[in-house]
């Protein structure tokens, strides 16, 4: 199955990846009007990670999130691992200071 996605101007990309380096999830950063908004999707343990899907879920949540305290409180283990390091690395891309 081939997904088209496209991926707005400006958009931070990071996949989580597992203990043996493969990549499981992807968290995402879109501009938005008051600084960016985030999303991510992490694929189930049963499926096979696919990249394009995977960017496309992320994105549709980060254009839908408003909250990011929300956002945070939802995320998955792994995602969360990775989510401080990602939230201060889109703050310098973006030049936010939230």
């Amino acid at each position: 199955m081939d997904v088209a996605v496209e991926i707005p101007k400006h958009t931070v990309i990071q996949y989580v990846r597992n203990k043996k380096n493969v990549p499981h999830g992807v968290i995402v950063a879109i501009k938005s009007d008051d600084g960016f908004s985030i999303g991510y999707s992490l694929c189930n343990k049963k499926d096979r990670f696919n990249k394009r899907m995977a960017l496309k879920i992320a994105i549709g949540r980060a254009e839908l999130s408003s909250d990011p305290a929300i956002l945070a409180m939802a995320m998955p283990h792994p995602v969360k691992k990775m989510a401080s390091a990602f939230w201060a690395r889109c703050k310098k891309y973006y030049k936010v200071s939230q």
